[in-house]
């Protein structure tokens, strides 16, 4: 199980990837969603939840976050196709970061959580350590092809 955490003081969002929810399948639409757990601990609230997210959201995250730390300036933001997490953590010009976001459990109930804290370099590099080993693990599978 490939975990990606991101930390700071008060808080931190974990995200246990399982592997592909359809080991099978070879339609891009299909092929490319993962099984997931996200784990929030923020101030007093913890919690898990089950999550599909796509190996996208992933590619995406990685991207924003290695450009964020490259400059060490702007916003890194994983959002998910289906809403189960949107996180965004903007740098500050003292080379801290400010990470906020919003955890949703579709699950009836539905519940969501608004959480924000602080992190820094140090963390957010571990962070994109494990980004990079998860969309190595799992690739963006069966693309599709040009019409």
């Amino acid at each position: 199980m490939n975990a990606i955490s991101i930390k700071g003081n008060g808080g931190t969002v974990s995200i246990h990837i399982a592997g592909y929810s359809s080991a099978d399948a070879t339609d891009s639409h299909d092929a490319n969603w993962l099984s997931a757990e996200i784990e929030i601990a923020a101030g007093c609230f913890t919690g898990r939840y089950p999550a599909n997210l796509t190996t996208q959201d992933f590619v995406r995250f990685q991207e924003s976050l290695g450009n964020m730390l490259e400059t060490l300036n702007g916003k890194a933001l994983f959002s998910t196709m289906e809403g189960w997490l949107r996180l965004e953590i903007d740098m500050t010009r003292r080379g801290s970061a400010m990470v906020s976001g919003e955890a949703i459990a579709e699950q009836a109930p539905k519940v969501a959580l608004r959480f924000s804290f602080e992190s820094d370099q140090s963390y957010l590099q571990e962070t994109l350590t494990a980004v990079r080993s998860a969309v190595q693990n799992f690739p963006v599978r069966a693309q599709a092809s040009p019409a």
